[in-house]
């Protein structure tokens, strides 16, 4: 009979989840993120050991993300750019992890209905959308499904001190790792788990937990090295300490609040502005309700050791988030994907324990709690369903951001970016503005508008944005690219091969500024040096088309037209526009050459 239950309860989650979901197969790729890590990441399109490899030791928008990388790159040899394959991963990613969100929860309680009250709530609140309905949220739901495996792992080799179970729980975590950095709190996760079961602190207990703790000490450094490298990331140097305690406080309760009341969600949620050199009067309230909250919880041990276990389950998880540890975005939704579960433990707990309380109205009380869990379930998913939509494209995804927050300088940007990809120049002049109106050093909105006045055949226009540029950051390799191009063309070539040149030394694997700066030498007829640019841009990608046509044009302008041959048919089959009038004299020279 009870198995029976479960199978019920878990097939119900999983149908309710899946229909809340129902409208992500329908989306798009959109341009946060997803073109960086995806439909322009020409890494992922090649499966090569030699794509492997580099997937392994790069940084990816500023993260050491390299399992999630290769999960791209799967999807990519046999889908292509079908944006639904990879939602359809995502969904079902999240479905695996609904699952073992309720397998946990039953060796936590042994209880199948505060297990299916958790993963209920865990599979179809509204938070869930970013990181489910986001292509690269797959960071999130790849990573979380192995670090749940990792804990159901350590659970069974702690109740049936079997080794393997151990190993394994070892493997999934170091897996979890390369999905995403996050997962470094796992350590911390196991002592608390040894915390609810009241095993003992002692050296035995410390010591198994080593391994962890230095695989989670070196991804640890490894995510610290990758935020110094992204040149494009928000800071919060602007708050000292305090603030910055203020604004964790207001975090913490911002995440509390929108998990009872999931209204006004966004991708992106401004950071705030100081009134007076002061934060606004909301974080201070914050911090004081946090504080209270924090005597409340620990007022509770005396009782059950389940609230104090569910509290720091959300805040050991969402530390590395905090803005005392890191730089990035204040808040987002995607931030809670693992740690709400330490909140729906509690809650799931709770609902249970007013079930099953025996009062004179117990079977009115039951109707009612019944009632009220099947309208919150009802009206979550609703709103899921309709927060889905909202990821159907770029445009969409950006007007819902500018519709809650009007002062938000990404949005504008990214909207700017979405104008400029139709061609709609001007309209993307106004967005880049206006992203710049609102943040005045926002390198990549002065980035933008260089190549969108240089798209406009604007020059000196995009020169002197692209300066600006350069000024807020002198180590934007892209900045000095694209300024080194535009010198190109206007005939400025020492001013085009120092920019380019310099553009490598920021970042030596810059496959495009090679391949500008091998243009840049053919226009000045040294051919060599332009040959050993585009090889070394088809050394750092080989799947390189313009390189391979450029270098074709090289060889024939130094007469050695058979390499100049399979370059053209390698650019060919890559899909590269080769002239016809090129590959006409291509081919007389050829046959002038045989005769």
């Amino acid at each position: 009979m009870k198995k029976r239950k479960t199978v019920i309860l878990i097939f119900l989650t999983l149908i309710l989840t899946i229909i809340a979901f129902l409208p992500s197969f329908e989306n798009g790729f959109t341009n946060w993120d997803d073109n960086e890590l995806v439909t322009s990441n020409t890494i992922i399109m090649d499966l090569s050991w030699h794509n492997i490899k580099t997937i392994f030791t790069t940084f990816y928008l500023s993260a050491y993300i390299p399992l999630t990388i290769l999960s791209y790159s799967l999807e990519y040899h046999f889908f292509k750019l079908d944006p639904r394959a990879y939602h359809t991963t995502n969904i079902v990613l999240h479905l695996f992890n609904c699952l073992l969100v309720f397998w946990l929860i039953y060796k936590l309680s042994s209880n199948i209905y505060i297990s299916f009250v958790t993963t209920i709530l865990f599979a179809i609140h509204p938070l869930r959308v970013e990181s489910v309905a986001w292509i690269t949220g797959r960071k999130d739901v790849l990573y979380s499904f192995l670090f749940l495996g990792a804990l159901l792992s350590y659970l069974y080799y702690r109740g049936k001190q079997v080794i393997k179970y151990y190993w394994l729980s070892l493997f999934l975590f170091i897996l979890s790792v390369l999905a995403k950095g996050m997962a470094v709190t796992f350590p911390f996760v196991l002592l608390l788990c040894d915390y609810l079961f009241h095993r003992k602190f002692n050296k035995y207990l410390l010591l198994e937990k080593i391994p962890f703790f230095v695989i989670a000490l070196v991804f640890g450094v490894i995510a610290i090295l990758g935020e110094r490298s992204f040149e494009d990331i928000t800071t919060t140097s602007s708050f000292i300490f305090f603030d910055k305690v203020l604004i964790v406080s207001y975090g913490l309760l911002f995440y509390l609040t929108k998990i009872a009341v999931p209204v006004k969600l966004s991708c992106y949620y401004p950071y705030p502005e100081k009134i007076g050199g002061f934060l606004p009067p909301i974080f201070f309230f914050s911090f004081i309700i946090i504080v209270g909250l924090i005597i409340a919880v620990i007022l509770t041990k005396k009782y059950t050791r389940k609230v104090i276990f569910g509290s720091l389950f959300f805040l050991i998880a969402i530390l590395p988030y905090l803005q005392l540890i890191r730089a990035g975005q204040l808040i987002a939704n995607r931030y809670i994907y693992i740690p709400s579960i330490g909140l729906f433990y509690m809650v799931g707990t709770g609902f249970f324990w007013l079930y099953t309380r025996k009062l004179r109205s117990v079977n009115v009380l039951k109707s009612v709690l019944g009632i009220i869990f099947i309208g919150i379930v009802g009206v979550l998913s609703f709103i899921t369903f309709n927060q889905c939509r909202i990821w159907k494209d770029s445009m969409t995804l950006w007007n819902n951001v500018l519709d809650k927050y009007p002062n938000v300088p990404v949005a504008y940007n990214n909207r700017g970016t979405v104008y400029y990809d139709k061609g709609e120049y001007d309209k993307a002049v106004t967005e880049f503005t206006l992203a710049l109106k609102y943040n005045p050093n926002y390198v990549r909105a002065y980035y933008n508008l260089g190549i969108t006045y240089d798209a406009k055949g604007e020059y000196d226009r995009a020169i002197i944005e692209l300066n600006k540029a350069l000024m807020v950051n002198p180590k934007y390799a892209a900045a000095y690219n694209n300024r080194g191009l535009i010198y190109g063309r206007v005939g400025e070539y020492d001013k085009a091969i120092a920019d380019l040149t310099k553009a490598l030394k920021i970042n030596p694997k810059y496959a495009e500024a090679y391949c500008n700066r091998g243009i840049t030498y053919g226009r000045i007829e040294k051919y060599d040096r332009a040959i050993v640019d585009f090889t070394e841009a088809l050394r750092n990608d080989h799947k390189y088309a313009e390189a391979y046509y450029n270098r074709a044009i090289a060889y024939f302008l130094i007469k050695e037209y058979e390499k100049a041959w399979q370059d053209v048919r390698k650019s060919e089959g890559l899909g590269y526009p080769v002239d016809p009038n090129f590959l006409e004299l291509l081919i007389e020279t050829s046959k002038g050459q045989h005769r």
